[in-house]
């Protein structure tokens, strides 16, 4: 048994024009609001729980890039860790250093008292969360562990 697919080179075209659209799009939408916002990331997929009830796996941030002697305890920042991997906790206190100590709100310890991270420079900080968006980040995080799941084969 052979399937055979027909598929119209018009419509191929228009698929193929939306699809690069939305590339272009992204790219340039994102740029913009990163302008916008002050921040080389102005959207960040969750990935984790580390920080529920506050913000669940599966959201999107939205960060605004802020000077960081305007950095309260409290507030919900973004850095980029050693590791290069982007972490969103809470600032949980400030050394006289002017370094931020953080921790995840569902963790029950600071990342620095458990290796995630050293104490927070301010040159890390790539912003502080001003807002949320539940569930449109799921692609993402779906996508982030099937990728990893094939990895470790």
């Amino acid at each position: 048994m052979r399937i055979v697919l027909k598929i119209d080179k018009e419509e191929l075209k228009s698929w193929i024009f939306w699809i690069a659209f939305a590339i272009v799009f992204s790219f340039t939408f994102n740029h913009a609001l990163g302008y916008a916002l002050k921040t080389e990331t102005p959207l960040v997929a969750v990935m984790s729980n580390s920080m529920y009830p506050a913000i669940h796996k599966g959201d999107v941030l939205i960060v605004k890039g802020v000077d960081p002697q305007d950095i309260k305890i409290g507030d919900i920042i973004v850095y980029k860790a050693p590791s290069g991997m982007r972490i969103v906790h809470r600032v949980i206190n400030i050394t006289n250093e002017g370094y931020f100590i953080t921790r995840g709100d569902n963790n029950p310890a600071a990342d620095q008292d458990v290796g995630i991270s050293p104490p927070v420079n301010p040159n890390m900080v790539l912003g502080r969360v001003v807002f949320r968006i539940p569930y449109i980040g799921w692609v993402k995080v779906i996508f982030s562990e099937i990728i990893t799941f094939l990895l470790r084969k």
